[in-house]
């Protein structure tokens, strides 16, 4: 998920013409937060969580505090992103934990546990109430890089996607996947091979035959331009990314901001995150229709190559090898918690399920109330 491409002076300065800025009544002492994303501004997270969340908290204020977004790593790469907060060169961003392992262990420890639960839904929510109160060490970990995690998400189902197809086993061996974190480590245990290139640069990788899969939710066929490079989908859920945090804000502009400001963003925080775990489904789903109409090959593959991508009995045992490396000496308490919280959200989304505005309203009760 990396965005590294380095960009000259010249071309930072015409990619921000393209920033998107809260438009309408902003006051000329209003105070502005500068987030800074990889992705593009047509991605979910920027179009049906950010915006919307920047829209409410300037409603809220009265104009007093607005937002303005840079996406497509015009500010700041992925992997720059939580160094660049810390430093002030953006207010909050987009910090994916894989590229910050060194600052954000605990964090990236909990985005490893992809397996753990099937509802989106349940995990993003989960995982929040897990990072804001039940693991001092995560916000810890933030905190010793001058920012504080104000919402965090995950993603839908990982699926491969090919430019070849995929019939057994056998196939999976020297396979060369696009792929992060334990992902990658699941799929070295089958005989692939892992390549952590950055996300944008997918398409281009099976175009030039860098690669043969990209390892991603459908929705990467539009998000990441890989429509026309994929001919064969294995419809098999690998495991869902969590931990990802959506919007890291720089600590001293959060502590700093009057009481107010801060409410209002914490108002409208449930609200971004179930703008993106709302979304992030609806695009899965166009893009199997797209894939469908045409005819990129969808299959659930055949038994045998079903069963080795799905959970295994080393799955515990790779999660504790990499919590290990990363020094994360609590990883069995970690998952503990975290399956403590998902089966408590589990019972609420089962009641909530596909309205909105209750799992909005159950997430501020859970979750927001009590920051």
């Amino acid at each position: 998920m990396s965005f590294g491409m380095k960009f000259g002076k010249q071309a930072l300065m015409a990619g921000l013409v393209s920033v998107i800025s809260i438009a309408g009544a902003q006051r000329a002492d209003a105070d502005e937060i500068r987030y800074a994303t990889l992705v593009s501004n047509g991605h979910t997270g920027v179009q049906d969580a950010v915006l919307p969340f920047f829209e409410q908290v300037s409603k809220a204020t009265n104009g007093e505090l607005t937002g303005r977004v840079f996406p497509s790593g015009q500010l700041l790469n992925a992997r720059g992103t939580l160094k660049g907060i810390n430093e002030g060169v953006a207010d909050a961003g987009l910090v994916i934990p894989h590229y910050a392992a060194s600052q954000l262990p605990h964090v990236l420890a909990l985005a490893d546990m992809i397996m753990i639960g099937e509802d989106p839904l349940a995990v993003a929510a989960a995982l929040n109430e897990t990072i804001l109160f039940d693991c001092e060490t995560c916000l810890k970990e933030y905190e010793a890089q001058n920012t504080f995690p104000l919402v965090s998400y995950s993603t839908t189902s990982y699926v491969l996607q090919c430019n070849k197809p995929l019939n057994s086993k056998e196939d999976l061996k020297g396979l060369r996947v696009r792929s992060t974190g334990m992902f990658s480590s699941r799929l070295s245990a089958l005989g692939a091979l892992p390549t952590n290139l950055a996300s944008s640069e997918s398409a281009q990788a099976l175009q030039r035959g860098q690669v043969d899969c990209v390892l991603g939710p459908m929705s990467w066929l539009k998000a990441y331009g890989l429509q026309g490079s994929v001919s064969h989908i294995i419809d098999v859920p690998l495991g869902m990314v969590r931990g990802l945090g959506l919007f890291v804000i720089n600590k001293n502009k959060w502590t700093e901001m009057p009481k107010a400001q801060r409410q209002a963003m914490l108002g409208a925080a449930p609200g971004m995150l179930a703008g993106v775990m709302f979304g992030q489904p609806r695009e899965d789903r166009e893009q199997v229709i797209w894939a469908k109409e045409n005819n990129v090959d969808i299959s659930e593959g055949s038994d045998e190559l079903r069963a080795s991508l799905t959970v295994s009995d080393k799955d515990d045992d790779i999660l504790a090898e990499r919590a290990e490396k990363l020094g994360v000496k609590n990883i069995d308490e970690l998952v503990a918690t975290f399956k403590k919280n998902l089966e408590k959200w589990q019972g609420i989304v089962a009641k909530t399920g596909d309205d909105k505005a209750a799992y909005i309203d159950a997430v501020k009760r859970e979750i927001y109330s009590r920051l």
